[in-house]
């Protein structure tokens, strides 16, 4: 039976929902609980009713459950706020509002009105968030943000663009009389990323720093009279704090920072109430996670005040205007983890007990508002409030905030509050190379592999050479995809419900197994799941943390990465579960191994431009180094070679750094001669999972082909 509401078709018996004609894609469980809903339009269904339904025989939490109505109403373009079709009933369950009609085959995507037929309306079309911009593409190990329903704001907020420059904005931080936005921009010919200050309202950008390295992460002293910002090298994860003032001139290092962890997203800074000091992330020491510290501006001294335990890092802190309370996220994997608060006393220690105040979610930095009560942080790409001292449930902001993030908030002379923020969306895909042999150069253009208007990036091949296997967001979550290579029969594999989203996704040798790296369980974690779908399995659970996994070449183990406070090495675990070992003990994250199973070969970091090693797998083996440069991560071993791709000037960011250096290129270094040639050129903004066929003759990587990131202004914030 096929029955039509709004612009969808729904099909109970071939299990197929369509819009205006063109499938949409559903997990099985998601599309279940569609035709439960259906079924019963305007009726209120428990939520006990739907979970014996939907999951018959089998015990469930109530989260799946949630997770799915979120899952399905992103496929429809609905929200739990505007509930054009699904209409949450607190604490009892959902109702269908939409009155499905029966159709027949020719009434697909259209609806009667009059007495005509005449095109349905649908909802408008949705961009999607990428926390990354093209010159900073976010390894997509986490990206998806999640937090539990809530309610939405009632008044209406307009937000207008406040600078439309082209490049990459971000990191904006209000002046005091909330009259000035200082921000970091990556330049008219994107190509450093540099502080500007703009005033409101008039005439163009003014540029403060100058400095080739990356700067980044600017905040406004709240007596208006200096700049703090974090300046970061290259090839480091180490950043120092620097002082300006606001119309430029000489500028001041103030501290290093060198936290242990390695960061996907930027280090944040802010000020303490009476503009004496900073407050940023750092490491108290060796075998100890990054906390947060106060840094004297008279002295350089730096004062820890938050003291996290295990495999845990405190980031993104912010006092509160009245000095009383710190806020500051509490990170268990790299893209997702909770807010807390913590009680600053008056001789400047803080509080050891903070309290939480948000579940487990992928939520970015917090910024208080002047009333040193509520504050704002972004999340499921789109801004949130709450109330950080009254422990009631967050706010989404209603008419702004959407694809939001970094927002700041100031009071204006005339009493009004201005909120600024960055608006960011993203398109990446997946790209082919093809050559004549293994290492000859490509004369073919780069074409397009799987591409759609969401996000499809991360390819990994599979042994036959005839599916990928990917990460998308189609589905509305971010999952791990499979699909033919031209992107043709796409189906999801994966359906958990993550904290964040799954990544890097790699085939065993016989094609059956699919490793990934996620967190289901609320930290990071290696699964493995049968490639036709099914239950992944969580491989590292007895280790501490676990990612970036691939295959021995005979199937037997699984390589994959263990952090132990913040020293990355590469260890092995036998595919089906048992004692791990460790098998690197030099800096190594991402391990592929050669086709002749001799020698292993890893990059030293994927969340920035990292050297590439050899390490012969024989006992006694040493590590070689073979290149340097490689960005992101991004390489494969083929039959007597391997590929790798990376910048023609040698000079590179991180993925929190907006720096392109130049031209990206895709190299094959041969290891009979053991020296590179360049395959490929000016491949473009590329992304995180490069992979090649056995022979060398196709290449597949993920790049940004568009996108968007500009601030925006809510002149009367209330």
């Amino acid at each position: 039976m096929r029955s039509q509401f709004g612009p969808f078709v729904i099909d109970v018996r071939e299990r197929r929902l369509e819009r205006e004609g063109q499938p949409v894609a559903l997990t099985p469980k998601a599309f279940d609980l569609l035709a439960a809903l259906v079924e019963q339009p305007g009726r209120l269904i428990s939520k006990d009713e739907l979970l014996r339904k939907v999951w018959p025989d089998t015990f469930v939490e109530e989260s799946n459950l949630a997770y799915n109505v979120f899952a399905l109403r992103k496929a429809l373009g609905d929200t739990a706020e505007e509930g054009r079709f699904i209409e949450t009933v607190p604490k009892r369950g959902y109702r269908f509002k939409a009155v499905p009609t029966p159709v027949g085959d020719g009434s697909v995507g259209r609806s009667i009105s009059d007495g005509s037929l005449t095109a349905s309306s649908s909802p408008l079309p949705r961009r999607r968030l990428w926390l990354a911009a093209p010159v900073v593409l976010l390894p997509l190990l986490y990206v998806a943000a999640r937090s539990g329903p809530g309610p939405i704001e009632t008044d209406s907020l307009r937000a207008l663009p406040l600078t439309s420059l082209p490049g990459v904005v971000r990191g904006p931080s209000l002046s005091p009389d909330a009259k000035y936005v200082v921000f970091t921009w990556n330049g008219a010919r994107q190509d450093n990323p540099d502080l500007y200050v703009q005033q409101i309202g008039t005439g163009s950008p003014l540029q403060l720093t100058t400095s080739p390295a990356n700067d980044y992460s600017p905040t406004w002293s709240p007596d208006g009279r200096t700049i703090a910002f974090l300046r970061r090298a290259p090839e480091t994860q180490n950043s120092e704090v620097w002082l300006i003032a606001p119309l430029g001139g000489s500028e001041r290092k103030l501290a290093d920072v060198h936290p242990r962890l390695p960061f996907y997203r930027p280090l944040s800074l802010s000020w303490c109430p009476d503009s004496r000091c900073v407050v940023t992330t750092d490491s108290p020491g060796a075998g100890k996670p990054d906390a947060v510290f106060a840094i004297q501006l008279d002295s350089g001294r730096k004062r820890q005040l938050t003291y996290p335990e295990g495999q845990v890092s405190d980031r993104d802190p912010s006092i509160s205007p009245d000095g009383h309370f710190l806020i500051f996220r509490r990170d268990t994997t790299p893209f997702s983890g909770a807010i807390y608060r913590l009680r600053l006393m008056g001789d400047g220690t803080a509080d050891n007990e903070p309290v939480l105040l948000t579940r487990t979610l992928s939520a970015g930095k917090p910024a208080w508002l002047p009333n040193s009560r509520e504050i704002l942080y972004p999340a499921r790409g789109v801004l949130w409030r709450l109330d950080a001292l009254g422990g009631s449930e967050p706010m989404r902001l209603a008419f702004v905030g959407q694809d939001g993030s970094s927002p700041a908030v100031s009071h204006a002379a005339d009493g009004r509050q201005r909120l600024v923020y960055v608006r960011s969306f993203a398109d990446g895909n997946v790209w082919r190379v093809e050559t004549a042999a293994g290492g000859a150069s490509s004369r073919a253009p780069v074409v397009a592999a799987v591409a759609s208007t969401r996000s499809d990036v991360i390819p990994n091949l599979s042994p036959d050479g005839r599916r990928l296997a990917f990460l998308s967001d189609r589905s509305g979550e971010s999952h791990i995809w499979l699909a033919d290579t031209d992107g043709a029969n796409a189906r999801q594999l994966t359906t958990l419900a993550f904290a964040s989203s799954p990544g890097f996704p790699r085939w065993s040798p016989d094609g059956t197994l699919i490793a990934f790296h996620g967190d289901p369980e609320g930290r990071p974690d290696v699964l493995v799941a049968p490639a036709v779908g099914g239950t992944p399995h969580v491989l590292t659970r007895d280790l501490s943390n676990g990612g970036f996994p691939s295959f021995s070449r005979d199937g037997q183990w699984i390589y994959f990465t263990v952090n132990k406070a913040g020293e990355a090495r590469v260890w092995r675990m036998p595919t089906r579960g048992g004692a791990a070992v460790q098998v690197t003990h030099n800096a190594g994250t991402l391990a592929i191994e050669s086709h002749d199973g001799r020698d292993l070969y890893y990059v030293a970091a994927v969340e920035r431009t990292s050297s590439l090693w050899r390490l012969p797998l024989a006992a006694g083996g040493t590590p070689v180094k073979v290149a340097d440069g490689i960005v992101l991560g991004n390489f494969d071993v083929v039959d007597g070679g391997l590929y790798y791709i990376d910048r023609v000037s040698g000079e590179a960011g991180g993925v929190a750094a907006d720096r392109t250096g130049d031209r990206t290129r895709l190299q094959y270094l041969d290891f009979s001669t053991g020296r590179s040639t360049a395959v490929a050129d000016d491949l473009g903004a590329v992304g995180f999972g490069l992979s090649a066929s056995r022979d060398g003759r196709r290449v597949f990587f993920s790049r940004i082909d568009s996108s968007v990131d500009e601030l925006m202004l809510v002149d009367d914030f209330r």
